[in-house]
């Protein structure tokens, strides 16, 4: 049986040029590389990403390298899906489309099985600057 990898959408917003991109961009490749998930990055600039791997042209929306699917974040935002895992890396919302598609999918399921006809639910984690624990603050010692 051939399963489809699970699929993760990473966001980032560049705030402080290369760091929360090189932050994400990193994440997304060893997220693929290392756990064979199926990860799209979306950014809102390009060109940093450009600046730190110069085989990312700018002159394209989207565009694959490393095993990782770079996608730029545009207005009107471009619905392709709602992934599994659903990543916010520095307190970076994803467009207002996705979330509204992430909750309408969320509804619609009440279970997180695949076995249904109706899709998961996503996991949603932020990764922030300040922590990486997940929400919660599991894995603190007490």
């Amino acid at each position: 049986m051939n399963e489809t990898p699970e699929r993760w959408d990473i966001f980032c917003r560049v705030v402080d040029n290369y760091g929360d991109v090189g932050v994400s961009w990193r994440l997304a490749r060893q997220v693929a590389r290392e756990h064979g998930k199926e990860v799209r990055l979306w950014l809102d600039d390009l060109t940093v990403l450009a600046k730190l791997r110069p085989e990312i042209d700018t002159a394209y929306d989207a565009q694959k390298l490393d095993g990782v699917e770079v996608r730029l974040i545009r207005e009107p935002f471009d619905l392709d899906g709602i992934a599994d895992v659903v990543v916010e890396t520095f307190g970076c919302d994803p467009p207002e489309p996705y979330v509204l598609a992430m909750a309408e999918r969320s509804a619609c399921s009440a279970s997180p099985s695949r076995s249904g006809p109706l899709p998961a639910c996503s996991r949603v984690f932020r990764k922030s600057c300040t922590s990486a624990r997940p929400p919660g603050g599991a894995g603190r010692k007490p």
